[in-house]
């Protein structure tokens, strides 16, 4: 008979919780998880579906509640309170491959990973592990790409979702990599993998952004005048202002180098000066 009493113990947020255990057996894993524990990063409040607070002590529940199911999940060093979201479509089959030392010693041989040499450094009991929502595969990387926008994780090189395990690659193997030639079956999946990826209204309204983004570093700002209104709008990029006047980034982009190389004056949407 399992005789259990209640404990308390601190975490590294500003909350306790109660953790069920043996006075004989040590942990029990039936109890070495509690679902829902709300925790503070960078100060915002998640409340994942279920909480794993010592991996090392929770590695068969991992195991057996996470089979055959996709979702996304974050990594949280219990002893600075960096942490890492990832993505996978076999939560089981992924977490397998963290429980491996050879796999992440294997992994910094030929890369720069974060989350890799951080488990290594700390150990498995010094991160707690969250799922922080299941969802179906085709939402995946939507979803990892809202929480790595939302968390600003440190220990994702790359943030960008479907980044394999937050890894820089080394040049050696960069080079190897521009050496290869793909075969149709490989391109053929990666061309559909992107146009699947890249079909949703909510990749593409990112894209947008991020190009924006792009355009505002390069420093091209541009002067429309509204000859209706006479008014003069000031905007960081051309695309901006493609898009404030409603008409294409290369309408714009043409009536600019006519007005700057010969100082010819086109007006676009037959009301708009670009200088």
């Amino acid at each position: 008979m399992f005789d259990s009493f209640s404990v308390y113990i601190d975490l590294p947020y500003e909350f306790k919780v109660k953790w069920l255990s043996g006075s004989n057996s040590g942990f029990h894993y039936n109890y070495c998880y509690l679902s829902g524990i709300p925790f503070v990063v960078n100060g915002i409040s998640i409340t994942p579906e279920k909480s794993y607070l010592n991996v090392d002590i929770c590695k068969k529940n991992i195991y057996d509640e996470n089979r055959r199911k996709s979702g996304v999940y974050i990594w949280v060093n219990l002893k600075n309170n960096e942490f890492y979201v990832g993505s996978s479509s076999n939560l089981s089959k992924r977490f397998s491959w963290y429980f491996s030392f050879s796999n992440l010693n294997k992994l910094l041989e030929n890369s720069t990973s974060v989350i890799a040499r951080a488990l290594i450094k700390y150990g498995y009991s010094g991160f707690r592990l969250d799922i922080l929502e299941y969802c179906e595969a085709e939402q995946l990387i939507a979803r990892e790409q809202y929480y790595i926008d939302l968390l600003s994780p440190k220990y994702n090189i790359l943030q960008v979702a479907g980044s394999s395990l937050g890894y820089k690659l080394s040049e050696s193997t960069l080079a190897k990599l521009k050496g290869r030639k793909l075969s149709s079956e490989h391109l053929s999946k990666l061309r559909e993998h992107l146009i699947k990826h890249n079909s949703s209204e909510e990749q593409r309204v990112k894209a947008r952004a991020r190009m924006l983004k792009i355009n505002e570093s390069k420093g091209m700002e541009v002067e429309v005048l509204d000859t209706v209104t006479k008014e003069t709008a000031k905007y960081s990029s051309l695309r901006q202002a493609a898009l404030a006047i409603g008409c294409a980034h290369k309408s714009v982009a043409q009536a600019r180098k006519k007005f700057l190389e010969e100082g010819i004056v086109i007006l676009v949407k037959k009301r708009f000066i670009i200088k």
